[in-house]
């Protein structure tokens, strides 16, 4: 994993700069998510919850259970 809460918070700040000028939202990809610990899947949650991010992750479809709850019941799961 190379991402860490200081990166989401640094695309966060650029997000929100972008959707108060155009007002589009951000499309954020997150490979294998399941890799982020507790702390880090909790700070994409207030991002999410107030539109300013539509999160997309992906994993193996077997670590799905890894991710926190809080971001699951946030999320729509696909299965490809």
């Amino acid at each position: 994993m190379t991402s860490g809460v200081a990166e989401v918070k640094k695309v966060v700040a650029e997000a929100k700069t972008r959707q108060r000028r155009t007002g589009q939202r951000t499309i954020l990809f997150v490979d294998e998510i399941h890799r982020f610990n507790k702390t880090q899947q909790d700070a994409f949650l207030p991002h999410v919850e107030d539109g300013t991010l539509i999160l997309i992750g992906s994993d193996n479809g077997e670590s799905l259970f890894l991710c926190e709850f809080s971001v699951v019941v946030e999320i729509a799961c696909a299965s490809f």
